[in-house]
């Protein structure tokens, strides 16, 4: 049997309240079935979901092995504290996961729009908490997706700050998205728009760093977000010669949870540009990398 565990990946965002998603994989066998049986009936009662899945759930297609094999192993036991971090939201961060990632320039969205964005959020993951986990899971998915897409669209259609349409600005940062690649990431794609970045990064075999002197601990994608948000907006500020924050301190993360997903979101990263009216193909926008393996999927 295996366990893999899903939280954030399906818009499970409470940490104090979560309800893990457990995923048993059972052999062709009446006694591993049966013992499946008696996991799924303890687990139940402790408030999480659980699913009796066929062999081989979630790993790679045949054919497709080299291509996806960094990308997609179900195989987390359990969360750990380790796997999550908090500011202001919480972060589902699994190791050796691939994670869809977007950070904003500070100041990019006024605040009556931030709190509509979250509200609307909120009334809908209320909707879905009096369903039973195993009907509410992807509905949490589809809330959060959605939520992530209205969020985008407002950024893309912002009055606010668009510091990174400077050539002097998008330099720093473009060279500081590579810098960290591959010790602290592996870097599939991203794409620099005027007030917001998005990354496609797998974390494969990255090791979690060492605590900080004041003890905090973060995880290898959180390690890695404080050291690119932190070098490039101290240089970045620098030029601009103004006082305050360069990045807004949230980031939003996703778990990418299978193959298709991949693709989706590969192409979401490389034609935001084509989206939002700035150009016609995404080749064409200076600011956009696709690992060469992936172009084709674009």
């Amino acid at each position: 049997m295996r366990f893999a565990t899903s939280g954030r990946a399906f818009g499970y965002t409470n940490f104090d309240h979560l309800r893990l998603h457990i995923l048993v994989e059972c052999a062709p066998n009446p006694t591993y079935n049966q013992r499946a049986a008696n996991i799924a009936a303890s687990i139940r009662s402790r408030r999480m979901a659980i699913r009796i899945v066929p062999p081989n759930f979630g790993r790679e297609i045949p054919g497709t092995a080299r291509r996806y094999s960094i990308h997609f192993r179900l195989k987390f036991v359990a969360m750990t504290e380790r796997d999550f971090y908090r500011r202001r939201l919480p972060h589902w961060h699994p190791f050796n996961a691939t994670f869809f990632v977007t950070f904003r320039l500070e100041g990019s969205l006024p605040k009556p729009v931030l709190n509509l964005l979250q509200e609307e959020y909120e009334q809908a993951k209320h909707l879905f908490d009096l369903l039973p986990p195993e009907q509410s899971h992807q509905k949490y998915y589809d809330a959060c997706r959605e939520a992530y897409a209205r969020f985008d669209r407002a950024l893309d259609k912002a009055n606010g700050p668009r510091w990174l349409t400077e050539p002097q600005i998008a330099g720093i940062i473009r060279n500081e998205i590579h810098a960290l690649h591959p010790h602290q990431y592996c870097l599939l794609a991203f794409c620099m728009m005027p007030n917001h970045v998005h990354l496609l990064v797998d974390m494969q075999d990255i090791p979690a760093p060492p605590p900080r002197k004041n003890g905090v601990s973060y995880t290898p994608l959180a390690y890695a977000l404080w050291l690119l948000k932190g070098r490039s907006g101290h240089a970045c500020q620098k030029i601009l010669g103004k006082p305050g924050r360069f990045w807004s301190r949230e980031s939003y993360d996703h778990v990418v949870r299978d193959e298709h997903e991949f693709e989706r979101i590969l192409s979401y990263i490389a034609n935001n540009p084509v989206k939002a009216g700035l150009v016609k193909q995404w080749e064409d926008w200076p600011d956009t990398f696709v690992e060469q393996t992936y172009r084709d999927i674009v």
